[in-house]
């Protein structure tokens, strides 16, 4: 299976020599939804900054479609791949078509402004995302659930194969929260890589296609959560004793606690 993104022996040291990751190899399908799912303080988060280039490891390679993303030209990244992080600070009295709008920067050049092929991304981004009714409200007077929405209308509009997303449901109800993994879902289904950070582990369960186990700064497990998510594996990783069951409607695994 083709990898958009690919870590080969990470590790990634913050202070006093301590890694956060250690030796860490993962590799992301194109084309799938994969979920990131681990303790707190796994490494989950600086994973995903090591995929986008934020962190440099200390040691090991990152492959962009096969490309050493270290060598890989900034404006190139910025084209290939777009980041949601976890916390994304509103501009004061911003309002929604005006940020999506932001997305388009990465393709502007003293030579190239905006153009009609700008107009079109925001306009697709936004009527993707639902959004487009809000364009000429205040982000900062949106919903939670709405305001996500609008963020990851951003990230679309940037128009880059490859959508990472730290905890992109943390802070939504489960209302919201399916809301926005629906819609991350309808956007791989229509070609784009999505990666996610995820805590919710029947979120993952259902929505991803593909998972990335880490426990103490190391991949442990990877594939589909059919075959990964499994009694014994979730005692492991999070030390909760339980049952996995298959949903009766959809055949994903469902984890109760015992």
């Amino acid at each position: 299976m083709e990898s958009a993104l690919e870590a080969r022996g990470v590790s990634v040291a913050y202070r006093r020599g301590e890694n956060v990751l250690s030796d860490v190899s993962a590799s992301v399908p194109a084309g799938e939804f994969t979920a990131i799912i681990g303790p707190n303080g796994c490494g989950k988060s600086t994973l995903l900054r090591v995929f986008t280039r934020l962190l440099s490891p200390s040691s090991g390679q990152v492959l962009l479609g096969g490309e050493d993303l270290a060598r890989v030209r900034a404006a190139d990244v910025a084209r290939r791949l777009s980041l949601l992080p976890q916390d994304s600070p509103i501009p004061d009295g911003i309002r929604v078509a005006e940020l999506v709008r932001r997305g388009r920067y990465p393709h502007q050049t003293l030579f190239a402004q905006w153009s009609a092929r700008d107009e079109e991304a925001v306009t697709t981004a936004m009527e993707l995302t639902h959004v487009d009714e809000l364009a000429d409200r205040l982000v900062d007077t949106l919903s939670g659930g709405q305001r996500q929405r609008v963020w990851i209308a951003l990230a679309l509009a940037q128009d880059a194969p490859c959508l990472l997303l730290d905890e992109p449901t943390t802070f939504l109800d489960i209302a919201h929260q399916v809301e926005t993994l629906r819609l991350l879902d309808d956007l791989r289904a229509r070609g784009r890589t999505i990666v996610a950070v995820l805590h919710e582990l029947g979120n993952a369960a259902r929505f991803a296609t593909h998972l990335i186990v880490m426990k103490d700064g190391r991949v442990v497990a990877s594939g589909p959560p059919a075959e990964l998510l499994t009694e014994e594996l979730v005692g492991e990783v999070f030390g909760l004793r339980c049952r996995v069951i298959p949903d009766p409607d959809t055949r994903v695994p469902v984890i109760l606690p015992r």
